[in-house]
């Protein structure tokens, strides 16, 4: 799923909720809202699309400023989450990369060579890349900087049903 349609769903699963919180899109963000006090904006992973390990994207809050990405002093949408959200982002995260099927063996043996090129740290290189495919074992913190993980439009969704849960408390917290 390309940013374009990441963008889409998430427009179809945010907008409703933004519209009747007062908020308007944000005309000089890819897809962001805004109230004239808090700016909320969604970033895609700079890496894009991988056809085994999906994407990610971020969720930014910006209080003050214009409604332009990185204007105004930003947090990451995790910064504000109380530990039982970051439990459930973490088991959201978790239903994503299970069903993700890692890179066969021999498209893992290429990236290995490639790596050897450049690098002489090949496997650690690897094994970094496959760490996409492993559960996150341990409890997110509030200072981990962590981007919501996707495959499909179902994962998509599911992250919308969340965002729309946490949002009304986090943009209540005016500063």
């Amino acid at each position: 799923m390309k940013s374009n349609e990441l963008y889409q769903h998430l427009r179809a699963g945010l907008s409703g909720w933004f519209k009747s919180a007062g908020f308007k899109r944000a005309p000089k963000a890819q897809l962001g809202w805004h109230d004239g006090t808090v700016f909320v904006w969604i970033q895609c992973d700079q890496w894009g699309w991988d056809r085994f390990a999906g994407s990610s994207f971020f969720v930014n809050i910006q209080r003050g400023g214009e409604p332009v990405p990185w204007n105004a002093p930003t947090e990451r949408l995790q910064q504000l989450l109380t530990d039982a959200e970051l439990e459930t982002a973490r088991r959201l995260q978790n239903e994503v990369i299970g069903k993700l099927q890692p890179p066969p063996p021999e498209y893992v043996e290429q990236l290995r060579t490639a790596f050897a090129k450049h690098s002489q740290n090949a496997d650690g290189l690897v094994d970094a890349l496959l760490t996409a495919f492993r559960p996150v074992d341990s409890p997110y913190r509030a200072n981990q900087d962590f981007s919501f993980r996707y495959f499909d439009e179902h994962d998509v969704r599911g992250w919308s049903a969340f965002l729309v849960n946490v949002l009304p408390r986090i943009t209540e917290r005016r500063s």
